[in-house]
């Protein structure tokens, strides 16, 4: 059964023909094996990906100068 995906040591590519970005990822599974697998991203889920990474990094910023805990 999966348990959480990471995302693999390679860059991400966009596919203009079909336009939609592919991001490598490694799959984990609870028996210790993985396998790498593509999160496959339309232009709109590229944009809501990266507004989720901005808050991400936002609050870990807060968090670390004291502002939030």
């Amino acid at each position: 059964m999966p348990m959480h995906v990471t995302p693999r040591q390679q860059d991400v590519r966009y596919d203009p023909v079909r336009e939609r970005g592919v991001v490598p990822l490694t799959l984990h599974r609870d028996d210790g094996t993985s396998t790498d697998v593509e999160l496959i991203l339309e232009p709109g889920q590229v944009e809501l990906q990266w507004a989720q990474l901005d808050r991400l990094l936002h609050r870990r910023e807060q968090y670390l100068s004291g502002e939030l805990r």
